[in-house]
């Protein structure tokens, strides 16, 4: 959990307090899911089902 810049901890209860905008923490490398091949089913049919989404890791700063 991160702590915003206003310390809502330190504010009343009845003031509002709209959270610090997110980064995104991840950078997404495929636009779609990698699909096994039909020879791939063919070989190993549990395979059918796959779905590879593959992502990496930003730096905390929001840099790539």
């Amino acid at each position: 959990h991160e702590a915003s810049a206003t310390e809502p901890d330190l504010l009343p209860r009845s003031v509002p307090v709209q959270p610090a905008a997110r980064v995104p923490s991840l950078r997404i490398l495929t636009l779609r899911p990698v699909m096994p091949t039909d020879a791939e089913i063919a070989a190993n049919p549990r395979a059918r089902s796959a779905k590879l989404r593959v992502a990496e890791k930003r730096a905390p700063d929001g840099g790539a």
